[in-house]
């Protein structure tokens, strides 16, 4: 069973949360500065992934930063908190997933340079424009969807709710998964809700995305995919560890139920 969304909170995190760096104000909404006091996130880990005992995988990320020098430091940094984890679990399998940059801060050639001099393997890549301020459709991120459409990368891509926003929605994803088929989207939070349109979703998609449970207010909704109109979609298991609120555990039982019944 694969965690499909692990946050590391690396070096580069702490600082941005213990200076409040200003350039990160939707990072420092997000991560409370308690969750680095001594041994706290590793004792959080171990309570997680020793009660998981049917995770294989975790495919972990950092977060998404806006200041360039940041960025770059971060993402050359997600390995070396493996050996932590794997002290913890020896049997676990990692995967790396890269945050897009902003594009007004990083332009494209300096990210696909970036990767081919850097970074050996990786999963696939992450957007959550909210953080950047930016919208997915903005011309500046062209280049980036360009080379992952061909490459047939697979995509994780924050939506937001139609009560909260009028510019991550499911009607401005739809016009990207057309514009990009072959991409192999991961939409976080069930997809805020896109699974009411999943015919018109697989009359777009190459291959449709898959939808990540991190969303722990919303855990009722596994009782739709439950129902025969829906339990063809793919729903896949990630908890957002450790940003969920301390609810990893209680996320985890809740999907090992999910999976009881579908099976």
């Amino acid at each position: 069973m694969i965690d499909y969304e692990f946050r590391i909170l690396s070096k580069t995190i702490e600082k941005i949360v213990k200076k409040k760096i200003k350039s990160e104000t939707k990072m420092l909404k997000s991560v409370p500065s308690f969750l680095f006091t001594k041994d706290y996130l590793h004792n959080m880990n171990k309570k997680y992934l020793n009660h998981a005992k049917r995770l294989s995988t975790l495919v972990i990320r950092g977060l998404p930063i806006n200041n360039k020098k940041l960025y770059f430091e971060q993402e050359l940094n997600i390995d070396n908190y493996i050996y932590d984890l794997k002290k913890i679990n020896s049997r676990l399998n990692f995967k790396k997933i890269i945050q897009i940059p902003n594009p007004k801060k990083v332009k494209f050639k300096e990210f696909n340079k970036f990767l081919d001099e850097n970074i050996k393997s990786y999963f696939g890549f992450e957007l959550i424009g909210t953080w950047y301020n930016l919208s997915f459709l903005d011309k500046s991120y062209h280049p980036y969807f360009d080379y992952f459409n061909s490459n047939n990368s697979i995509v994780s891509l924050d939506l937001d709710y139609f009560f909260r926003t009028n510019i991550y929605t499911v009607h401005n994803f739809l016009y990207l998964l057309k514009k990009y088929s072959n991409i192999k989207f991961l939409l976080p939070h069930f997809g805020c809700g896109i699974f009411l349109h999943w015919d018109r979703v697989l009359d777009l998609a190459n291959k449709p995305p898959k939808l990540l449970c991190s969303s722990p207010k919303s855990f009722y909704w596994l009782e739709i995919f439950k129902m025969k109109k829906f339990n063809k979609i793919p729903v896949v298991f990630s908890s957002d560890h450790p940003l969920n609120g301390n609810r990893s555990i209680q996320m985890y039982d809740k999907f090992i139920n999910y999976l009881s019944y579908r099976n």
